[in-house]
């Protein structure tokens, strides 16, 4: 599906910006995206700079944290603790989970499953787990993965003002059409709301225009 796409053009990341995968099989999106870092690869050897300052980096290191979503044994509140806590014992400083299996509104990750007080319950307690394990000097960011709509986002930024959160990462879809709602989110909290840009409008020119009109923080 993606060969005919762009065989023949210029081996420039650039020259891929109008390639819509938007509606493709996730595996065209990771095929689109692994083609995306060699171009970039490539024109940094040409240019004799790294990516970074391609893209006009300046900063010398990233801080990074620690993702602990995949790879739990079980999915209750205590693996959630035990994993946070053990991403901290290595060193990091920063974790990230992805609470609300429960939820699925829009049915994005299978059978739509509607919200309900329970459900979000669920979600929350093992936030508040993880928060309880890894202490209040610790980033905590939570990833929603797109489960809510905008209402429900509200609930859950309410109730996740008592947890310290660093970010709220993707409460609602980042579409053109949901950009008054994701600016509405934001102004409810102090808490950054995140748009993952790089991953919903990929390459470095949409992601850079995707930062300028977001509401979010990128």
């Amino acid at each position: 599906q993606l060969a005919p796409k762009v065989l023949g053009r210029a081996a420039d990341p650039r020259a891929l910006a109008d390639l819509a995968w938007r509606g493709q099989a996730r595996a065209f999106g990771a095929a689109v995206s692994a083609l995306d870092h060699a171009l970039w690869d490539l024109a940094g050897q040409r240019a004799q700079q790294s990516v970074a300052q391609l893209l006009g980096a300046s900063a010398h290191a990233i801080e990074l944290y620690a993702n602990v979503n995949r790879g739990l044994p079980t999915r209750d509140p205590a693996a959630f603790a035990h994993a946070v806590r053990l991403a901290v014992e290595a060193g990091f400083n920063a974790v990230k989970i992805a609470p609300f299996d429960e939820i699925d509104l829009l049915g994005r990750w299978g059978d739509a499953i509607a919200p309900t007080a329970q459900r979000l319950e669920c979600g929350l307690a093992r936030i508040a787990a993880a928060r309880a394990a890894i202490g209040p000097e610790v980033d905590l960011m939570v990833d929603c993965h797109w489960r809510f709509d905008e209402a429900w986002a509200r609930r859950v930024i309410d109730a996740c003002a008592a947890f310290n959160l660093h970010w709220i990462e993707c409460p609602i879809p980042e579409d053109a059409a949901n950009l008054p709602a994701l600016k509405r989110l934001r102004a409810r909290t102090s808490t950054a709301c995140v748009w993952p840009a790089a991953r919903m409008a990929w390459g470095a020119t949409p992601s850079c225009r995707s930062c300028r009109r977001a509401p979010m923080t990128c």
